[in-house]
């Protein structure tokens, strides 16, 4: 009868703490809250009802705090990943504002490298017809300051960015508003700031994703002169690209990350979605993930740590999304990080061994621009590769 008792009890904790997090959660997003909380409005009863909900309050976050850390097998507050990945309520990390970009774009890419992440090209909107940008900038992330850096040789937007052994690699994109697809692959070398052409892509893509992976930088997806989606694999060798094993889901404005051991490709679109996959450079095979928690397209990923394939932003047909996820390589599941400050699409992203950055992009959906700058660990103690 004891245990009985004991598990009806545990039950209503949990109908109850459940309930809690649905009003949390109802509160953040602004939808219409309950008749008790519309009587705090009446001065009379004020100092009471505030009383009485900070004695609740006490008693409810002391008993849900330990349903939270039980329920989820880990501290109460921690970010879970797999099946059960906790939302942003439950996580630990924050997002820390950096100083703007200097320019406001969006349609933008970036790397990391040393300390440093590049952002190349993107569109500035203006008075909304849009203009296409040389822009290449550098944020140096230990002194968290900007610089201008010599243009890109054409004009790019949509064009994916990698970054290994003192060169950053700026591949394929469109090269006007008519949104027409570039092969060209433009070097830049950090040590003497010079651009040079760099082997083009066996084809005109643009949006497509760029990461490195074993010192290799690999492009995967986009679209070409037929607007369709590809499922194309290249990698950079010395003097040309080598394709390789095709992506399963065809998809461009995807998000794509390299950890230690895999390629990831996260998301994306037409249709929007969200699929995630991998590649195995040792194996040429691609293998399905669970999906991302939200389906997005005009998202942008990044590898942090070497443990961590993260992906922020996006947006669908009704709205701009401020969503951001990692895929745990540890875990094998999603940690969800919680929102950006502010929602974007057509946004860049870099990843140290530590932070998962997001530069610039779009606040509301189709042709839209900002200059935000965003950081967040998507970890207690990432695994540096």
């Amino acid at each position: 009868m004891a245990m009985q008792s004991t598990t009806r009890r545990a039950k209503s904790l949990d109908r109850f703490c459940e309930w809690r997090a649905r009003r949390l959660g109802a509160l953040r997003d602004g939808r219409p809250r309950s008749k008790s909380m519309l009587l705090a409005a009446d001065p009379a009863i004020r100092p009471r009802w505030l009383l009485s909900l900070l004695a609740a309050t006490l008693l409810v976050f002391t008993a849900c705090g330990s349903y939270d850390r039980f329920s989820s097998g880990g501290k109460a507050g921690e970010p879970q990943a797999a099946g059960g990945a906790t939302g942003s309520e439950g996580s630990a990390a924050t997002w820390l504002r950096l100083p703007d970009a200097p320019t406001a774009r969006t349609e933008v890419g970036a790397a990391h490298h040393n300390g440093i992440i590049f952002v190349a090209g993107g569109i500035a909107v203006g008075d909304g017809s849009g203009r296409v940008l040389r822009t290449f900038e550098a944020f140096d992330v230990a002194a968290s300051t900007w610089s201008k850096l010599p243009e890109l040789p054409e004009p790019r937007h949509h064009a994916a960015v990698a970054a290994v052994d003192g060169v950053v690699y700026v591949v394929g994109g469109y090269s006007d508003m008519a949104f027409t697809p570039s092969a060209k692959v433009y070097a830049y070398e950090v040590e003497t700031r010079k651009w040079r052409e760099a082997p083009p892509l066996p084809e005109a893509v643009g949006a497509g994703g760029a990461a490195v992976l074993d010192g290799k930088v690999y492009f995967v997806g986009g679209a070409g002169k037929d607007r369709k989606p590809s499922s194309r694999l290249y990698v950079l060798g010395d003097s040309a690209w080598r394709r390789l094993a095709d992506m399963p889901t065809p998809r461009e404005h995807l998000g794509v990350a390299a950890t230690s051991s895999f390629l990831y490709a996260l998301g994306g679109r037409f249709p929007i979605t969200s699929v995630a996959e991998r590649y195995d450079p040792e194996e040429d095979k691609w293998e399905s993930l669970p999906p991302k928690p939200t389906a997005r397209g005009g998202v942008a990923g990044a590898g942090v740590g070497g443990r961590f394939a993260c992906v922020a932003g996006g947006e669908d047909e009704q709205r701009t999304y401020a969503d951001a996820e990692c895929f745990d390589e540890t875990t094998g599941g999603w940690v969800v990080l919680p929102p950006m400050a502010v929602a974007r699409h057509g946004l860049a992203a870099a990843g140290t061994d530590r932070q998962f950055f997001t530069i610039a992009g779009g606040d509301r959906p189709g042709l839209a621009e900002t200059a935000v700058v965003e950081s967040i660990s998507p970890g207690p103690e990432p695994e540096v590769g």
